[in-house]
């Protein structure tokens, strides 16, 4: 059984495992997601490599969300993350009718400046009961 086929109905979050902003993001996720319905894996690694094309995995700024209804990237990946994570976050939900390229522009700016706002990190070590929620 190849690695995609094993991930192919959970949705994954891809990640830049080198940035500090998105190990926080991760974090946030981890804490909301009582129903533990994401799985995380960095965009560097091999689950990445296996699941997603090429140009998403190297030429992204951004989060992609791959779920059953294909892959999430920029604002509509983060925003569908926190539809999923309900309660008070489905509420962001609303942003969903605002044209994609005036929440894409905010979404760049922050994506452009979170290596000099957030320090860059080289590992995010998982407590024992959230390894199994990490993909290589």
């Amino acid at each position: 059984m190849t690695e995609h086929s094993q991930t192919e109905n959970i949705p994954i979050i891809f990640y830049d495992g080198n940035c500090g902003f998105c190990h926080q993001s991760v974090q946030f996720i981890l804490k909301r997601d009582r129903s533990k319905i994401f799985h995380f894996a960095p965009l560097q690694g091999k689950t990445a490599e296996a699941c997603l094309p090429r140009h998403l995995r190297e030429d992204t700024d951004s989060l992609i969300l791959l779920n059953e209804e294909g892959h999430f990237i920029e604002s509509t990946g983060a925003l569908k993350i926190l539809c999923s994570l309900g309660n008070i976050y489905a509420l962001a939900g609303v942003f969903l009718w605002v044209p994609s390229s005036i929440r894409d522009f905010f979404y760049k700016w922050i994506a452009r400046n979170r290596y000099r706002w957030f320090p860059r990190v080289s590992c995010l070590v998982p407590s024992t009961d959230e390894t199994n929620r990490f993909l290589l």
